[in-house]
């Protein structure tokens, strides 16, 4: 019977750890959607107000450099942004990756007829 009584601490502290894990996977591997037909951007799991425009709204694609520093490992982060006719910027995603980056941007901007700017 002790057997038993030793394995709930291991048990919980799975189940915490699966709970732990999905909750992050929710959070932080949220879909960006550029829905072509319907016209739509948003990021997330549903759309809403603060991370979605019609794709007619976006004035271009803008990629912008920032460095990343730590106490071990600096490093330069590029984000890209939407910026809407009205000048609003909304945050897609940021990625270490900058020639990845490009790569996809330049596709959706032609794609979208948008261009995209970037600060050297």
């Amino acid at each position: 019977m002790s057997a038993h009584r030793g394995s709930a601490p291991v048990f919980l502290f799975g189940v915490a750890f699966l709970a732990v894990g999905a909750f992050m996977a929710y959070k932080y591997l949220q879909p960006i959607v550029f829905d072509l037909p319907a016209g739509r951007f948003w990021k997330g799991w549903r759309p809403r107000a603060a991370d979605t425009c019609d794709l007619s709204e976006i004035r271009a694609f803008q990629i912008v450099k920032f460095y990343v520093p730590t106490s071990r490992h600096s490093y330069d982060c590029f984000e890209l942004n939407l910026v809407k006719v009205d000048g609003f910027r909304i945050r897609v995603l940021a990625h270490g990756g900058v020639n990845l980056l490009r790569r996809d941007v330049e596709r959706l901007a032609e794609l979208l007829g948008k261009p995209v700017w970037e600060k050297p």
